[in-house]
């Protein structure tokens, strides 16, 4: 029974991945569009880093913007929300997928939100 108990512990937490796999990733949460000149405004807010398998890891963006994430290695769909923008109702993405490797370096990512 301990057994069971222990590994669903272990599941919840994360414990597949070795502590050393994990990679910090950077990243910026901005607005752009609105009115001209329409450039990138930081945002702060909450971001969400979803894996292939479901899983999330969430982090949070100050005033500047910026955010940092501690992720396993694999594919993630990096998402953000301010309480700024709707209420914090409309789900922002990054511009692309975000892969994290074993050994090899995160590059930054960029959540946008892009406003008429």
């Amino acid at each position: 029974m301990l057994a069971v108990v222990m590994a669903g512990i272990c599941v919840l937490a994360g414990c597949g991945a070795s502590p050393g796999d994990e990679q910090t990733v950077h990243g910026t949460f901005v607005r752009v569009g609105g009115p001209a000149p329409g450039a990138a405004v930081p945002l702060p807010g909450s971001i969400t880093a979803r894996a292939s398998n479901g899983r999330t890891f969430t982090a949070a963006a100050g005033r500047s913007g910026r955010f940092t994430l501690s992720l396993p290695p694999g594919s993630y769909l990096v998402t953000g929300r301010s309480p700024l923008l709707q209420s914090g109702q409309l789900a922002c993405a990054a511009t692309g997928r975000l892969r994290v490797s074993r050994g090899k370096a995160a590059g930054p990512v960029t959540v946008v939100c892009s406003v008429s």
